[in-house]
């Protein structure tokens, strides 16, 4: 049997390790991408609510809940669940969280004052009914 030296194990080490970093930075990339395009999404549909005149109370509401939205979606791949925990797991609430108002008040803003389908009204409203319930039950 061949002797096998400690610095074959090391420089296979090193290989994983930068795997690893290579998989995190694909993650951070992805999600620091979704998390502006969803800001983008979020001004533009904000502004639609504007120009339909649904910009009460509730559709500023929108705006704010999608911006805290999208800053726990940077927060959980900027910090993630290996380097700071607590900073990872706040994200994702106030991404989970935050997006769970948000499907609700759009759900509401499409029942009243919005221009949509009685069929899509009830859909967004199950949607985010079990979305509520599955965060629940988990």
């Amino acid at each position: 049997m061949p002797k096998v030296s400690s610095i074959y194990f090391k420089k296979k080490l090193r290989k994983e390790k930068f795997q690893i970093f290579k998989y995190n930075l694909i993650l951070l990339l992805h999600l620091n991408i979704s998390a502006i395009i969803g800001l983008f999404v979020t001004v533009v549909f904000f502004k639609y609510a504007q120009a339909v005149g649904a910009d009460d109370s509730l559709g500023k509401a929108t705006a704010i809940l999608g911006v805290i939205q999208m800053f726990g979606v940077m927060l959980v791949g900027n910090f993630q669940f290996t380097s700071i925990r607590f900073v990872h797991f706040f994200g994702a609430a106030l991404a989970f969280g935050c997006g769970l108002a948000l499907a609700l008040c759009i759900s509401l803003m499409s029942a009243g004052k919005l221009s949509s389908p009685r069929w899509l009204v009830w859909m967004r409203i199950g949607i985010t009914t079990v979305a509520f319930l599955s965060g629940i039950i988990s």
